[in-house]
């Protein structure tokens, strides 16, 4: 949670969701007991926790659009705290919530939002533009139409329409957003991390001169230039082919609080993994390198957990947690009850320990550093290099001879990966090489190295290495 000083009148808090990319924000008026709620997550227990009730007498769950990336909270806080949903006209919801149309102005307090009605990064899309009792637009909650230094994706809904979106957004953004002054606040839903995001920069907070000034998408020359900036992305997670149809419809309610996941004995721990349950280890790399319950998944809490369990599992799918602790167990929980995936049967209790304590079998992740994999490569000994990074990342640089193949795929993929030789994982940074590492254990791989560090410290080992 994040403080924002925008004006002595209000309180303002960004609400920081990093390993979605995300932002969500709750606006107060002081003193007139008005508040709301924008793009609100699915865990709102944390919202009601800072809202005293005297500031909640009126209160506003508004969303920007119709969300890919996570399960809207609007109707928790609807059911939870009697909140009125407010939703562009265009999408369209099949629950109860208040339609708002280009222009309406929703009071919040003495102060308003102006809905602007800004289509692109999908079709339904507005922003909300805060305007203070004297008529000064002050911030502009941009959701997707307008990020720091980029813009929101267009082809969350297909092929078909992300050149359209393109154009819509391209015209939202120079028709209605940058006429705005130059001062205003601009303060969007998604950021750095995001994969519904392109080209965006970790900052979450700029106005609307500074993207004016430097953000690329704004400076493109021609609308050529523009769509083809914006439809230069990558992939994005397989739940969100899911989400935009959840969020139309609303999912089942919480009673606006995640699940405690439950702490299991090593009996109750096997009955689940017997009965399909698959293991994700959200401990670090360095600590599942170590030694980890064979078959399990190293999908660390530190790291875009909820955005690969996401990508390589379906939400039908029970899940188990191997965590260091409680936090840490109900953290990961948290993280995959924002995205719909709700089976978590609970944690092992006492987390590995428990488990080597009790002379389960154990296995490791062998690691091999970047000087020597440039020694290894230049030996007669045969060695396989699979590089688990997006085509766009490979492209740009590579070990030669490497293997390209993005970790999202890998499952369905390892068959093309040699089995008679060692085999070398690695990504950028480490943490998708880690998951890729577990995935070739579970396909029956028995030598496997993860590269310490990434592509780049390869690069630094390979150039400093003088050939002979």
């Amino acid at each position: 949670m994040v403080p924002l000083e925008l004006d002595p009148r209000l309180t303002v808090t960004q609400w920081v969701a990093p390993e979605l990319g995300n932002c969500s924000y709750v606006v107060t008026v002081r003193g007139e007991g008005s508040s709301a709620v924008i793009d609100p997550l699915r865990d709102v227990d944390g919202y009601l926790a800072r809202l005293p009730r005297s500031e909640r007498e009126v209160l506003l769950a508004l969303e920007t659009h119709i969300h890919n990336d996570f399960i809207s909270g609007a109707r928790e806080l609807a059911s939870s705290a009697g909140a009125e949903i407010g939703s562009s006209a265009v999408a369209e919801l099949t629950y109860s919530h208040r339609p708002l149309r280009d222009r309406e102005e929703v009071r919040l307090g003495g102060w308003k939002l102006q809905v602007l009605a800004t289509p692109g990064h999908t079709p339904e899309h507005v922003s909300y533009l805060l305007v203070d009792p004297g008529g000064k637009p002050v911030a502009l909650f941009s959701g997707g139409a307008l990020t720091v230094g980029g813009a929101g994706r267009t082809d969350l809904l297909g092929p078909l329409l992300a050149r359209p979106l393109a154009r819509d957004l391209h015209r939202s953004i120079h028709e209605r957003l940058l006429h705005l002054p130059g001062d205003v606040r601009l303060l969007p839903t998604h950021g750095g991390g995001s994969f519904c995001s392109a080209e965006c920069t970790d900052r979450r907070v700029s106005t609307v001169r500074e993207e004016k000034a430097s953000n690329p998408l704004i400076r493109a020359r021609t609308l050529d230039e523009f769509v083809s900036r914006i439809l230069e992305q990558g992939p994005f997670p397989q739940y969100f082919r899911r989400m935009r149809a959840l969020n139309s419809a609303g999912v089942r309610l919480f009673g606006g609080a995640c699940p405690t996941p439950r702490a299991l004995g090593l009996e109750d721990f096997d009955r689940a993994r017997a009965e399909g349950a698959i293991v994700l280890d959200t401990r670090t790399a360095p600590e599942h390198d170590q030694a980890h319950v064979p078959g399990g998944y190293a999908i660390g809490a530190d790291g875009p957990m909820s955005a690969w369990v996401g990508w390589l599992f379906s939400p039908e799918r029970a899940i188990l947690l191997l965590s260091r602790d409680e936090r840490e167990a109900r953290e990961a929980t948290r993280q995959l009850f924002r995205i719909g995936f709700d089976r978590v049967v609970g944690f092992l209790a006492g987390g590995f320990e428990t488990w080597a304590d009790a002379g389960r079998p154990v296995a490791s992740t062998k690691l091999i550093e970047a000087p020597a994999l440039v020694e290894r490569l230049r030996s007669e000994e045969p060695l396989v290099v699979v590089d688990v990074r997006e085509a766009h990342e490979w492209f740009r640089g590579h070990v030669p001879g490497s293997l390209n193949i993005p970790l999202a795929t890998l499952p369905q993929r390892s068959g093309e990966v040699p089995r008679d030789a060692p085999v070398v994982v690695h990504c950028a940074y480490g943490y998708r090489a880690d998951i890729a590492a577990g995935i070739l254990e579970q396909a029956g791989f028995t030598r496997v190295l993860r590269l310490v560090g990434g592509y780049e410290d390869w690069c630094a080992a390979a150039s400093r290495r003088q050939p002979s």
